[in-house]
């Protein structure tokens, strides 16, 4: 949480996150409830590549709702990809991963992505690739034919290349034999389909808002602790209910930033608490930003 030299200190956002915790922990629970309104469902932002594991393959089309991209042009990560008889090739049966990204983000409620492709020689299959940012990062791969080629399984990023399998089940693909394979991305669903016939249909948990409530009595505060983890700020009405009156001022405290923002040395403060006061009541209205995690101390009298 904390990493230093022999000159500078840095405080990682995790560093912050329990600082916030530990500080704002209370004397006892109080019971507390969240109720969500049904929203629409949120678009999906993706970067999609190919690739391979021990495997060279052949590409004959890929497609991205409904349009024909070209991968002649997207970025090598790793493996020996070239255009070869208008087909995209992956030559080095060695490569462990080899892997092609395109450069566009595409974005929608649905992305579609779609690929033509065949194995012409190793130990595996293909990996299609999802979700990822403009860097290459997060998001999923469908791995078709992996473990020795005895396995199909949907893999989510968790951070840089580690990975989590999120499902999977038997399966394997021929050297030689064309492979129609389909990916349907949302932001609560992933199916993936190969010549038609479905193979996963895969429920996201999506993320919602966490929250934590606690009396300090010695100071006579409610503490609240919201988590917003949506790309969106989230619009609230808090209740406290069993309350003669409150302050008309809280004290707040906020960690924000953008996905995946780390402090470095070099920018040490990309994440950092942010105090202030806002007024409040026993029932009112908060906004909680995106990508935030807030405290708020509300002083009260409790009822007689």
């Amino acid at each position: 949480m904390i990493y230093f030299d022999n000159r500078r200190v840095l405080r990682t956002t995790n560093y912050y996150v329990q600082q916030l915790f530990a500080q704002n922990t209370g004397d006892a629970y109080v019971p507390s409830s969240i109720t969500m309104e049904e929203t629409q469902q949120e678009p999906v932002f993706s970067a999609v590549g190919i690739g391979s594991w021990n495997t060279a393959i052949e590409v004959a089309e890929v497609n991205v709702n409904g349009g024909r991209i070209d991968p002649s042009g997207w970025r090598i990560r790793s493996g020996d990809f070239h255009m070869s008889d208008a087909h995209y090739v992956q030559t080095d049966a060695r490569a462990a991963p080899a892997m092609s990204l395109g450069r566009e983000i595409f974005s929608g409620e649905t992305i579609t992505y779609t690929v033509r492709a065949r194995k012409t020689g190793g130990a595996e299959g293909f990996l299609i690739r999802f979700g990822a940012d403009k860097d290459g990062n997060g998001g999923y791969w469908w791995n078709v034919g992996g473990w020795g080629n005895t396995r199909h399984a949907i893999e989510q990023f968790i951070r840089g290349d580690r990975r989590s399998v999120v499902v999977d089940r038997p399966g394997s693909v021929r050297s030689g034999q064309w492979y129609d394979l389909k990916v349907e991305y949302s932001s609560n669903r992933i199916r993936c389909y190969i010549d038609g016939e479905q193979v996963f249909d895969y429920v996201t948990r999506p993320a919602s808002i966490s929250l934590s409530t606690t009396v300090e009595r010695t100071t006579s505060e409610v503490i609240i602790k919201l988590v917003n983890p949506l790309l969106t700020p989230v619009e609230t009405s808090i209740v406290l209910d069993g309350v003669n009156r409150v302050a008309p001022q809280a004290k707040q405290i906020t960690l924000v930033g953008e996905k995946d923002a780390e402090n470095t040395f070099e920018h040490p403060d990309l994440v950092v608490p942010v105090f202030s006061e806002i007024p409040v009541a026993s029932e009112f209205t908060h906004t909680i930003p995106a990508m935030a995690v807030q405290c708020i101390r509300i002083g009260f009298a409790p009822l007689p």
